[in-house]
């Protein structure tokens, strides 16, 4: 059943509209009816509320609720997922948070402000600041008596994501020459050809084996975790894909081979088989800054692919397949600026449907003539 406006649920009173512009606070009873007194502001009705509200007494402080919220999600979530937790949990929430009643959602949610703006002025990022409010959302919601609204009237942090950018053809040549240069590292060449003409993504470059290759295509079918390394599969079958290679691609690919250091994969490293992610990294700032690229990351690799396959007119579809997608339309939303507003081309393609031979449903209908001229009968006299 859905609750009334101005309802404050889980037993704590309401203010709700009297007439006149006032508001009726209410409290319920243990046993049925319970007290109630008329206010002229809003604010002076949630005063009085929270006054007489009957607090639970074992309700306890936010910092209790946090060790028995991570007890939990230790027995239902992945490792690294409540690592990742922890670490905000023990690093911005709990230094500021931990002494908070939970009973009190109110003073809560005016102390959550506070400690916005504390870690705004301690130069805090944008980006920890929302991960840091997004986990603590999180916590409260789960909470079995906290109302679900104590944080809706707080503007989470925004956090503005840099724009990915794309070589161009150009530029993407130019890479690949840079990188084939490299005689101690073979390596570079085949990640900036993969990268771009497969549109993979860097941890699923990275996750890349010798069997996936048959000499005309590649199998992409999964991924490292960049904390842990932990190679899995990919989840959907659009994730998993075969892209087939061009034909400069699969030369460099088996000159690579016969230099690999490795038969299982193709980017070998020194601790789990394959090159860790962060490895990757450090190597690809060696080739961004010797093809003068500085600031770029491995993952605008799949970007260029992406803009150079729509730039040339390729079918949203297909590029939404090789991207790893099942929705074009995110591929329209994201690659859609590079799609030629090419109004000739249109007109053409009309043009020669037009012009193309067409044969008469019946012979009692003129042939459609292969230019616009108008059609005149034989006998002037018709």
């Amino acid at each position: 059943m859905a609750k009334k406006k101005g309802s404050r649920g889980q037993g704590e009173g309401s203010a709700l509209p009297h007439g006149d512009g006032q508001f009726r606070a209410k409290l319920p009873g243990p046993n049925g009816p319970g007290r109630s007194k008329v206010f002229d502001r809003k604010t002076d009705a949630l005063a009085w509320i929270r006054e007489h509200v009957d607090r639970p007494k074992d309700s306890g402080t936010l910092g209790e609720w946090l060790d028995e919220w991570i007890a939990i999600q230790e027995t239902q979530v992945e490792a690294k997922t409540v690592g990742r937790d922890k670490e905000v949990i023990e690093s911005l929430i709990r230094p500021d948070l931990a002494k908070c009643l939970v009973a009190d959602h109110v003073e809560l949610a005016a102390k959550v402000r506070k400690w916005l703006t504390s870690m705004m002025k301690a130069g805090k990022s944008a980006d920890q600041r929302h991960r840091a409010f997004s986990t603590l959302s999180k916590i409260l919601r789960s909470h079995p008596t906290l109302p679900n609204s104590t944080l809706d009237k707080i503007t989470p942090p925004k956090v503005v994501r840099a724009k990915r950018r794309s070589l161009t053809l150009e530029q993407f040549v130019g890479l690949v020459k840079v990188a084939d240069d490299f005689a101690k590292r073979p390596h570079f060449g085949i990640i900036v050809r993969l990268g771009v003409e497969c549109c993979t993504r860097p941890r699923e470059l990275i996750a890349l084996r010798w069997e996936d290759y048959d000499g005309r295509q590649i199998k992409i079918v999964r991924a490292i975790c960049p904390e842990t390394g932990e190679v899995k599969g990919l989840k959907n079958e659009f994730s998993r894909r075969t892209v087939p290679l061009t034909m400069p691609t699969i030369t460099a690919l088996d000159t690579y081979r016969k230099v690999c250091k490795s038969t299982d994969w193709i980017f070998p490293g020194t601790s789990r088989g394959h090159i860790s992610y962060y490895g990757l990294v450090s190597q690809w700032k060696v080739l961004a800054a010797a093809a003068g690229l500085k600031g770029w990351v491995p993952g605008e690799l799949r970007h260029t692919g992406a803009t150079l396959l729509m730039s040339s007119g390729a079918n949203v579809l297909s590029v939404a397949r090789r991207l790893g997608h099942s929705d074009p339309s995110m591929v329209l939303r994201v690659y859609g600026h590079a799609l030629q507003n090419d109004q000739i081309r249109l007109t053409d393609a009309f043009l020669g449907m037009y012009n193309a031979p067409v044969e008469p449903i019946s012979s009692g209908l003129p042939r459609v003539c292969h230019t616009f001229e108008t059609v005149t009968s034989e006998d002037p006299s018709k």
